[in-house]
């Protein structure tokens, strides 16, 4: 299966939450790769839609399947078909990114201090 998240920022591009869900849905992203979980593939990052037969409106589904995969292969980070590291925003806006990207940094830091300690 190609990793591409491109279906999910489809289907929820016309949620009334689309920026909220964008930046969570980038957040999933860069907090998988900061884990270097490779087992990140398409259906960790799910959708769920509201309504009699799903022809609601779409939403994220709960964060589920966060391991660290470079305990057993090194350096293993989210890669797509062609072996190349996954390389998008996920549909969150420039503005978000820095944002995220600092708190996911902040985290896996306080996080790392605070087992070693």
């Amino acid at each position: 299966m190609q990793w591409k998240p491109d279906g999910v920022c489809a289907a929820i591009s016309n949620s009334t939450h689309v920026d909220e869900y964008m930046g969570k849905l980038f957040m999933r992203i860069a907090f998988n790769c900061a884990l270097r979980n490779g087992d990140a593939h398409l259906k960790n990052f799910g959708i769920v839609y509201d309504g009699i037969l799903g022809l609601g409106e779409a939403r994220l589904v709960p964060v589920y399947d966060l391991v660290t995969t470079s305990a057993y292969i090194a350096k293993d980070t989210p890669r797509n078909n062609s072996g190349d590291p996954v390389k998008t925003r996920g549909g969150a806006t420039p503005a978000n990114v820095r944002e995220i990207l600092e708190r996911v940094d902040e985290a896996t830091r306080d996080t790392a201090s605070e087992v070693s300690a």
